[in-house]
């Protein structure tokens, strides 16, 4: 690369880092406020919370589909491509939202079409943050992550706001051109060259690709010498093109058969094989360290998803003002940022382990959610949020960090499309599974008990994962 093209790129990357911070401020706003949204919906519509929860289930299961295949087509057409349709898909469907009064179109448009976009957006966003920032990738994925924490920051006072000015379906139409300024970001993303790529190349993969080679070579040498013998026989006439006729006939005989049933094989892996690639199932074999952040995902993603849904309604449900309860999201942003802004720094200085420190904010998680459900004082309430928004603000860019340690940059997107995907799909079933909670016992407790009880589980499971790596590492 010239020295004119390493400059426009470290230009470049810091207008593409403020691209991807705005998309995590429009992906994770909207999803702070959908505490607010499930308040209103419950007024306009003569439905149980059980009900009502299913549309936000649908949301993260729609999301969870679509993650990984985001992932997929990131690595197939780039950032910029899929970014571009994903704002599209958003802005059409909050927009069509704007003007809905029917459950069922708002199950279209809200949990599937938008629910579709957000993950298109969301996921391809991530991964060009490696490619513009091979050295500080940990403090400029916490800088791209702050975004988020903006979001929740400022997106569920503004959406309250809104709403007592212009209802839920003006607010909607709002949001919808917050959503269109996404696809002004996916064209700022111009994709780099892929040498960085090409230079990622395990050590270990090189040795491999050498010894095949010699394999490869000594085994041709081998055919090369049993052909001779076979050619120059005892009496030295052997004729060469009988030997070759002959050879070629055992050769067809031999593959009649396999190209035959290879045929009739072909049209039955081929859609498996598609999915298990657009999936990103084939990164388990390949990866096999990334299955405990998987499994640690599923409980972190099915605690973040519920408590951000009922830290509001627990907070109104105790008596609390809407607009006061609205600001314990702001106390939640405000800590998530200064998470996410000094994660980074002690990573890329080796001060402490991203697997140790993930274990670590995963327990403070849990221990501040079950704070927040026991106590009845704002200001605890607030003190608790803040925990609650500072490990939260560690915890999902440090998903993203371990991933880059285990994984090789071609294969980051699909992985991170498998990893968020598991968080959506458990996210949404505990989801619906806390409404029920609700509708059964009108205690807004027992949802965010389940959070503390997931979190919980996941921090003592990343726990154990590195007490092992220690250990294996002494021995």
């Amino acid at each position: 690369m010239t020295k004119s093209g390493a400059q426009n790129i470290s230009r470049r990357r810091w207008f593409v880092l403020a691209s991807c911070v705005y998309i995590q401020f429009i992906c994770a706003g909207s999803m702070s406020a959908n505490g607010l949204y499930m308040v209103e919906f419950l007024k306009t519509f003569d439905e149980s919370t059980v009900t009502l929860s299913w549309m936000f289930t649908i949301l993260y299961l729609t999301g969870a589909i679509f993650t990984p295949v985001a992932g997929y087509l990131t690595s197939i057409y780039g950032t910029r491509k899929v970014v571009a349709v994903g704002a599209i898909i958003m802005t059409f469907a909050s927009g069509a939202i704007a003007f809905i009064d029917s459950l069922v179109l708002l199950f279209l448009t809200f949990s599937i079409l938008f629910g579709s976009g957000a993950a298109l957006v969301y996921v391809s966003s991530m991964p060009i943050i490696a490619d513009y920032f091979t050295d500080r990738y940990a403090l400029a994925n916490g800088i791209t992550w702050v975004g988020g924490g903006l979001g929740t920051m400022i997106v569920p006072p503004l959406v309250e706001a809104l709403i007592q000015v212009y209802g839920w379906h003006g607010t909607f139409l709002i949001i919808s051109g917050l959503c269109a300024n996404n696809f002004v970001c996916a064209l700022i993303m111009k994709p780099v060259t892929k040498t960085a790529i090409k230079q990622d190349k395990e050590p270990s993969e090189k040795q491999s690709d050498t010894d095949s080679l010699q394999e490869y070579k000594s085994e041709s040498n081998e055919s090369i010498n049993s052909h001779s013998n076979r050619v120059h026989g005892p009496d030295g006439y052997t004729s060469v093109q009988e030997t070759e006729k002959s050879t070629d006939d055992a050769i067809d005989a031999e593959h009649q058969g396999d190209r035959q049933a290879s045929s009739n094989k072909t049209a039955r892996s081929s859609i498996f094989s598609v999915i298990y690639r657009m999936w990103g199932f084939y990164i388990f074999p390949k990866y096999p360290r990334i299955t405990v952040l998987v499994v640690c995902m599923i409980g972190f993603g099915a605690a973040m998803i519920t408590y951000y849904m009922w830290i509001i309604v627990r907070a109104v449900d105790i008596g609390i003002p809407r607009m006061q309860a609205a600001a314990l999201m702001t106390a939640f942003g405000v800590s998530s940022v200064i998470g996410r802004l000094c994660h980074g720094w002690f990573v890329d200085r080796k001060l402490i382990l991203p697997m140790a420190l993930l274990a670590s904010m995963l327990m403070l998680n849990a221990i501040s959610i079950l704070i927040y459900n026991l106590v009845t004082s704002y200001v605890i309430m607030v003190i608790a949020c803040v925990g609650i928004g500072l490990s939260h603000g560690v915890c999902l860019p440090m998903f993203i960090v371990c991933t880059r340690e285990i994984v090789r940059l071609e294969d980051l997107p699909s992985a991170i499309g498998l990893i968020f995907s598991t968080n959506s799909i458990c996210g949404g079933l505990v989801l619906t599974f806390a409404g029920k909670l609700y509708d059964d016992t009108g205690d807004s407790k027992m949802p965010l008990f389940v959070a503390a009880m997931f979190c919980g589980s996941a921090a003592v499971i990343c726990t154990m994962a590195v007490c092992v790596n220690r250990y294996r590492s002494r021995r």
